[in-house]
Formats: structure tokens, sequence, C-alpha cells
């Protein structure tokens, strides 16, 4: 499996289970590496680190899942 899709698929369980408590093992797991080496390469690809996404994703997490829309 090619690096990105690796790193989407971890994204994906991230964004899944977001209000839940999550590990970076288990994150990790999802991309099939360490995590070490899943740490490393996701702030290298994105430019954020996993400690960094995390609060930013819960904090845009109602906005994405708002069953209607948001007035201007």
């Amino acid at each position: 499996m090619k690096w990105v899709e690796s790193l989407q698929k971890a994204i994906d369980y991230m964004e899944e289970h977001l209000l839940e408590s999550i590990t970076i093992e288990g994150i990790a797991k999802q991309a099939n590496v360490s995590p070490f080496h899943f740490q490393r390469t996701f702030t290298l690809l994105t430019d954020i680190s996993i400690g960094e996404y995390l609060p930013a994703a819960v904090y845009h997490w109602p906005l994405k899942n708002c069953p209607g829309q948001i007035a201007k």
C-alpha cells in the first residue's frame, strides 16, 4: 500500500473515532506501521503533528457533521 493511501486510511480512522479515546498505536496500526514511523511520516507529509491535528479536527468536527446548513 502506498504511503498516501495508508495515511488517508489513518486519517479516516482518526475522524471516525474523533470523539473516542484513541491512541497513536491504534492510529499507526491502520497504516500498518510502527507508532514512531507513523508520527514521523505524518508530520513530514502533512507539516503538522498528530498532537496538533487531533485538537484541530475536534474543533472543526461540529461544522463538518452539522445536519443543516450554517447561515452566513
